[in-house]
């Protein structure tokens, strides 16, 4: 008989059999969606995208927590600040076999674990045990009742991203990319990890799309005085100014669409100003989110920012909404049909092939709510 074939040592590695999930344990079973916010590439702007839709998700009257799962580069205190509670302590609940969990902490109305909360060192680890510790930091917590759990990943599609969708069994991810061509190429093997492992792509954010040069009124009026223009070319160069520039050219939705079918893509433009706290943080230290949006260094293109953000956040939970009703037809299969395990596994991919025209039929049903069908499974 002809010898197998050797072993692709290029291919990428499945899931891993002998890694149970975690959604079903105390630290999680009541959490009702686990949504990744992930990228292909770092310096992308994911942490940022996560935390204002965290915040946008929080004002929409949703019960949120925020996992920052990047060891290497915590970014959560650096944008949320410290929590109301700096310290560490252990939950009264406890996980399989008596495995202590921690109490999350909380900022802001949301529930947060970060490795910058638990330590202020630098982590230099291997990736086995980096996978572990990333692990821990997302399904070690006590989250409690959460309408929607956003895990901010570490950028890539190694071990830590492989770890992170099977033990929390992902619901649905959000893909945050920069319209750069270079950006592009990693944004594809993201969504393709993604399709891989059977998580939905809910929704692609762009950001970083364009750039506005800060104070530019300021800038054309002092340039104007200097230059003794009158009023009709100082408005004329201020228009100028304040017009918004690519940065890394044109949107790759259309690409996104024909390839893997995303309608929903995102995006958000750079503010150029010294603030990088979420939009919401803003608005809540102003007290006034309109005196607040007027007074960022750029007027234009703050208020799009926040409407897109609010945009992303309606679109997720649409979506969120199609997974409950996969859940509604599960249950009435096993019910009507008495069906096994391995038919009701059997039918479930064909759910996911339809969650789309779900999400639109139970988009105005506001109390389809969040309900995980892995879980069900």
């Amino acid at each position: 008989p002809p010898a197998p074939p050797a072993p692709d040592p290029f291919s990428s590695d499945g899931l891993d059999a002998s890694m149970a999930a975690a959604r079903d344990d105390e630290s999680l079973r009541r959490v009702k969606a686990v949504v990744a916010v992930a990228s292909g590439k770092g310096g992308v702007g994911k942490s940022t995208v996560a935390a204002n839709l965290a915040l946008a998700l929080r004002d929409a009257g949703f019960a949120v927590g925020l996992c920052d799962a990047d060891i290497h580069g915590p970014s959560l205190p650096d944008l949320l600040g410290p929590p109301d509670d700096p310290a560490v302590r252990l939950a009264t609940e406890v996980g399989p076999d008596g495995k202590e969990l921690l109490e999350p902490f909380e900022a802001h109305g949301v529930k947060l674990m970060s490795f910058g909360y638990l330590s202020d060192r630098p982590a230099f680890m291997r990736g086995s045990r980096l996978a572990g510790v990333v692990q821990q930091l997302a399904a070690s917590v006590a989250w409690r009742d959460l309408d929607v759990l956003l895990v901010d990943c570490p950028p890539g599609t190694g071990d830590a991203q492989l770890t992170l969708c099977q033990v929390l069994d992902l619901d649905l991810a959000v893909v945050v990319t920069t319209p750069s061509r270079l950006a592009f190429a990693d944004v594809v093997k993201g969504v393709a990890l993604f399709d891989e492992v059977d998580v939905p792509v809910a929704a692609v954010v762009e950001n970083m799309g364009e750039v506005a040069r800060p104070r530019a009124a300021e800038d054309a009026a002092a340039f104007a005085t200097a230059h003794g223009l009158d009023e009709n070319a100082e408005t004329a160069l201020r228009d100028l100014l304040e017009t918004p520039q690519p940065l890394f050219g044109p949107s790759s939705a259309r690409k996104l669409r024909e390839m893997w079918g995303l309608e929903s893509v995102f995006r958000l433009p750079l503010l150029a100003d010294k603030q990088f706290q979420p939009l919401a943080l803003r608005d809540a230290a102003a007290g006034d989110a309109a005196a607040d949006m007027a007074g960022l260094e750029h007027r234009s293109l703050a208020p799009a920012t926040f409407m897109e953000i609010h945009r992303l956040q309606s679109e997720l939970k649409r979506e969120c909404a199609g997974v409950a009703a996969s859940v509604v037809m599960l249950d009435a299969a096993v019910a009507w049909n008495g069906l096994a395990s391995n038919e009701i596994a059997a039918l479930y991919p064909l759910l996911r092939e339809v969650r789309s025209d779900l999400s639109v039929l139970y988009r105005d049903r506001p109390d389809a709510g969040f309900v995980s069908p892995r879980r069900t499974l």
